[in-house]
């Protein structure tokens, strides 16, 4: 696996990311307790079809820290290494609708094609994503039967072609 070139942001915090693969640009956010290598065997098995750009949020992995962390830091964190994939790379971000007191309504806005993925054991995690799929109108689930949390950990290549197959669906 590759190591892209970092991307220096606004406060110059470096944000670093893994790049493997070729094919259309697909970068992979992961959850605040791990970092992207949690992603390593799902992105291997999407290799063949895209470019996995896997990052590391601010101050983890090859990212650097800084004393900013807000909502809006790391959409600007984000939105780098998205510039960095180039203009049709899709994002794949794993925890950030979840059931830690997030209102879900306020996804309401969002009008592009979203795909939840979860284990079928989260209940509460269950019950957050069957409100996503109430207030945004273009967003599907795919529920694997048996795993939990880190599902793209334990069962990579289901996640891997339910995330292929649905970005083949929307281009």
């Amino acid at each position: 696996m590759g190591g892209g070139r970092p991307h220096r942001i606004r406060d110059g915090t470096t944000i670093g990311f893994r790049k493997l693969g070729q094919g259309p640009g697909l970068v992979v956010v992961h959850s605040s307790i791990a970092t992207g290598d949690e992603w390593s065997r799902m992105a291997s098995a999407l290799a063949d079809r895209f470019t996995v750009h896997l990052v590391d949020r601010r101050g983890r992995g090859l990212s650097g820290d800084s004393d900013a962390y807000s909502i809006d830091t790391e959409i600007a964190d984000i939105a780098a290494v998205l510039d960095a994939a180039g203009p049709d790379a899709s994002l794949v971000g794993h925890s950030y609708i979840d059931g830690h007191g997030p209102d879900v309504t306020r996804y309401a806005s969002v009008t592009t094609p979203t795909l939840l993925l979860q284990g079928s054991r989260t209940a509460q995690h269950h019950l957050v994503a069957t409100e996503a799929l109430r207030v945004m109108p273009d967003t599907r689930l795919v529920e694997f039967a048996g795993h939990e949390y880190f599902a793209q950990v334990t069962t990579p290549t289901p996640v891997a072609d339910a995330i292929a197959g649905f970005l083949t669906a929307v281009r």
